[in-house]
């Protein structure tokens, strides 16, 4: 199968495990001179090509096709915290399941996390941390527990299994406890084998890629080995509207219909700002978190900004929310006053809603 590489844009790539990646080429640096590949001696001369490959190279890399579309780009998450966002070879995966193979082009991916039995070092390393949670000394468990906290989606199988049958109660009490406060969501866990998103459906196999290569436009071609990757998941695209919000729109009178329709569950980040101002009032103001010197109105301080769905319960807004919708509706919007809805007023909120289409 000829594969095609498209340059892509790096939204972010923070290098900071760079055993974790091998470029196939020469790392550029600042200066404009190639750097080292990882496991080359520095001190060593280079390869010397023939005069006729040079140009046969500068060819073919003179010969770039445009950007691909969006739903081509992957973001690449490895366990040192390096991200790189990408297109992704091979371009069609074959992966193996209990029903037999699946072949699946990779642009109909949505998300990919590798099972932990991709990864059985970490596995008993894991074990290790648990035990230590029964150590004598507090550093230990303190260390235990960062360790876990820090692979809670690998580790969280584990530690629930431990609060049902470690042998050591310390060590049951406080896995229990530990699972508590981890809350994993169950899209975030990860489980014994690779969990695969695609666009028609979800289903659980191991892929058979060990290695896969990620064009980024200002790194090249990077090779990352599978069990150096946490997850996979595609780009989605943002969009953002903003609104205006005056006093009219109290809580208690007037919400702003925003016609911005969600599902429950559906995600969604608000960021707010501005003031409105009374001078009628000694000029007090209000601002999106609220003025808690100037009372209350529902459990919430004087222009807090607040939003609901439809015609359900109100969530706190703010000068930012992150999160999922608690409903099904449009998105209405208004500021909490115990205040009448006539008062004479000055200013506004300004409101910026992110979308993501996918």
């Amino acid at each position: 199968m000829m594969k095609r590489w498209i340059p892509l844009l790096l939204c972010c790539a923070t290098l900071v495990g760079a055993e974790d990646i091998a470029p196939a080429g020469p790392i550029l640096l600042p200066g404009g001179g190639p750097g080292v590949a990882p496991g080359k001696d520095p001190a060593a001369k280079p390869d010397s090509k023939p005069a006729a490959d040079k140009k046969e190279a500068d060819t073919e890399k003179s010969v770039e096709p445009p950007l691909p579309p969006a739903d081509e780009v992957h973001r690449v998450t490895l366990k040192s915290g390096t991200v790189l966002v990408g297109q992704l070879a091979p371009a069609e995966w074959t992966i193996k399941t209990n029903f037999g193979q699946l072949r699946v082009p990779v642009k109909q991916v949505k998300r990919v996390i590798f099972g932990r039995a991709a990864d059985p070092e970490l596995q008993k390393t894991v074990a290790l941390w648990i035990d230590e949670l029964g150590a004598t000394a507090s550093s230990r468990r303190k260390r235990a527990i960062a360790n876990l906290e820090r692979e809670g989606p690998f580790a969280i199988a584990a530690i629930e299994a431990a609060a049902k049958k470690h042998t050591d109660p310390a060590v049951k009490s406080a896995c229990a406890e530990l699972a508590d406060s981890l809350s994993i969501e169950d899209d975030d866990r990860v489980h014994d084998s690779d969990l695969i998103v695609t666009t028609a459906f979800t289903f659980q196999g191991q892929l058979e890629p060990q290695s896969f290569q990620v064009r980024v436009k200002e790194l090249g071609v990077l090779n990352v080995k599978r069990s150096d990757i946490r997850t996979i998941s595609e780009v989605a695209h943002v969009n953002a509207v903003k609104f205006k919000l005056t006093a009219q729109h109290s809580a208690r009178y007037q919400w702003f219909d925003t016609k911005r329709k969600f599902k429950s569950g559906q995600k969604l980040r608000i960021e707010a700002t501005g003031t409105i101002v009374f001078p009628t009032w000694g000029n007090n103001s209000f601002v999106p978190d609220g003025n808690r010197n100037l009372g209350s109105f529902g459990n919430h301080p004087n222009g807090t900004l607040v939003g609901r769905f439809g015609n359900g319960t109100w969530f706190r807004i703010g000068s930012s929310f992150t999160g999922k919708a608690n409903g099904t509706g449009t998105l209405q919007l208004a500021v909490v006053s115990s205040l009448g809805n006539n008062m004479q007023h000055t200013g506004e909120y300004v409101i910026t809603l992110h979308l993501s289409d996918r």
